[in-house]
């Protein structure tokens, strides 16, 4: 079997990532706390890339929908409005949101330090939507 293959068979970690949120959640030490959190956005920024600022808000977003779609996130952008939409169709942290919002957050600050620009999440799956909807906001240069 090849290596993808074997990558595919192995794949559930939704477990472990449930279990190393709660244990970080249940740090005490606040200072520590958000050490490790601010570790987590760093990493997770790192892993989807940073956008090219110097292109459009459009072209920022369409380079995080590529990058999430390579990691298997099931997203679209909605460009029909006055503000462009990154849209989850499923939540892909749909047992940990169930237990913590603090995820959404945690995602909705990744999108922000991807794009460079201020993100709102207007829908949420953890709220009784069909999906999550996080709006980019343009940011005066």
């Amino acid at each position: 079997m090849s290596e993808s293959g074997l990558n595919q068979l192995g794949e559930n970690y939704s477990d472990l990532a449930l279990i190393l949120w709660q244990e970080m959640q249940s740090i005490e030490e606040p200072v520590l706390r958000e050490r490790v959190v601010r570790r987590v956005r760093e990493s997770m920024v790192r892993r989807y890339g940073s956008t090219d600022r110097g292109r459009s808000l459009s072209d920022r977003m369409q380079q995080l929908q590529v990058s999430l779609s390579d990691r298997g996130f099931d997203v679209e952008l909605d460009m029909t409005g006055d503000l462009p939409i990154l849209r989850e169709n499923s939540c892909p942290y749909q047992e940990l949101a169930s237990t913590d919002a603090g995820i959404c957050g945690l995602e909705q600050e990744v999108f922000e330090e991807v794009l460079g620009t201020k993100v709102t999440l207007t829908k949420c799956c953890r709220d009784g939507h069909h999906c999550c909807e996080f709006q980019a906001e343009t940011v005066a240069s």
